[in-house]
């Protein structure tokens, strides 16, 4: 059996140690700070710049995304 893929009872014993010391509940609040952290971020991110695209004419028209291009056109 391959290094990476560990028995079902080495995963379990491990999730009980973790539960008993504490330490997975630990990495869980860490891992879901982490999540949070960058959620936030993309989230301010995108706001700063949807509010800038929305308010600029220039920036409006500057950037067109390829899925947009070509909309509007006859394809007649």
């Amino acid at each position: 059996m391959p290094e990476q893929i560990l028995p079902p009872w080495i995963v379990f014993d491990t999730l009980l140690e973790g539960i008993q010391d504490g330490s997975l509940l630990s990495s869980t609040v860490t891992s879901l700070k982490r999540v949070s952290e960058g959620f936030a971020a993309g989230a301010l991110v995108g706001l700063v710049f949807g509010t800038a695209v929305g308010l600029s004419k220039t920036l409006r028209e500057c950037p067109v995304p390829i899925s947009e291009r070509g909309r509007g056109q006859s394809h007649a």
